[in-house]
């Protein structure tokens, strides 16, 4: 019998653990993707802006990305500096 073939039950219960072990990787190679790229935080401002906040040498930038609403397509990037960083 293969694993298809069995009940219901048992088959949810499968599948809760494959989108947990999903969840595991998505969890972890993003928050490697954020510490190799120095991202601090990430924030969606609204359903078509989001800020990505990042160390750059002395200085926190706020990438803010803009995207159109229809085609989800970027339409604009600004950088911001935050603030300066204390040594």
């Amino acid at each position: 019998m293969t694993r298809r073939s069995t009940r219901c039950a048992d088959g949810k219960l499968r599948l809760d653990l494959s989108v947990a072990q999903l969840t595991l990787r998505l969890n972890s190679s993003t928050a490697f993707y954020k510490k190799v790229m120095g991202i601090k935080s990430v924030t969606a401002v609204s359903d078509t802006e989001l800020h990505l906040e990042y160390d750059a040498r002395d200085q926190s930038v706020v990438l803010m990305l803009a995207f159109d609403p229809l085609t989800k397509r970027l339409v604009n990037a600004q950088v911001s500096h935050k603030h300066r960083i204390a040594n």
